[in-house]
């Protein structure tokens, strides 16, 4: 028995091992970014303010539990055809107030970053009933004429000794949120036409134009030939009518 056990046991340890990873996982796997709106269309010369906020979904209840002291993200935008719409400058990021201390918030080539945390406010929760916390607005200004842009949140500090989401527990989501498929942390921007190819006829709009066109230049051609025959004496003049 003793030698079946000494077998078996590191077989047993493996298992509550998985058990173990699978119970943290379902109780604190499921955070998401959510972006409102998540897929904009807009018009040359727009602009569109999206709101991020981190959400807990399925079971967890983490955000409620623990809260949130730090948060740090990155959208990167890329697109076309022409220019892709983008956030302009540094002032178009505006962080949630709750967090007091700003890290980081700045625009580099093509990505946009925010990073903040609560120095001397309390840590943040959702409100009450919620199961999310805000983190902040990007106002993006639109890009070319019917341009499509795709924004993708990533991790600001891949390096994995630097933790950018921290809860007030201490708890580090950086991997919760940023391992997630790239479908479920990216939204869509979309840019019209522009405004000048309202004013194009559509094709039967345009041959219908284009017939009267042709038929009313046709009448006025005839009765000009008309009238020449007449004064030529080709062509009698109609006889006049009396009321």
């Amino acid at each position: 028995m003793t030698f079946l056990y000494s077998r078996a046991l590191p077989w047993i340890v493996t298992v509550l091992t998985v058990l173990a990873s699978m119970e943290t996982r379902i109780a604190r796997g499921e955070l998401i970014f959510e972006f409102t709106p998540s897929n904009a269309v807009i018009n040359v010369g727009d602009t569109v303010t999206v709101a991020v906020e981190l959400v807990q979904t399925g079971p967890t209840t983490l955000l409620t539990d623990e809260g949130l002291d730090s948060l740090g993200v990155v959208l990167t935008w890329t697109g076309g055809p022409g220019t892709p719409s983008f956030v302009g400058a540094a002032g178009d990021i505006l962080p949630n107030s709750a967090f007091d201390f700003e890290i980081e918030r700045d625009v580099v080539g093509n990505s946009a970053r925010l990073s903040v945390a609560v120095l001397f406010n309390s840590t943040v929760f959702p409100a009450i009933g919620s199961d999310r916390i805000p983190l902040g607005q990007f106002i993006f200004q639109a890009g070319a004429a019917g341009s499509l842009t795709t924004i993708v949140a990533s991790d600001p500090n891949p390096d994995p000794t630097f933790d950018d989401l921290v809860s007030g527990a201490g708890t580090v989501l950086d991997s919760l949120v940023f391992n997630r498929p790239v479908s479920e942390r990216s939204f869509t921007i979309t840019v019209n036409p522009a405004n000048g190819d309202a004013g194009i006829s559509e094709p039967g709009t345009l041959a219908l134009s284009l017939t009267i066109v042709i038929g009313g230049a046709a009448i006025i051609a005839q009765r000009t030939a008309q009238r020449r025959r007449i004064i030529e004496g080709v062509e009698p003049a109609a006889p006049m009518t009396t009321a």
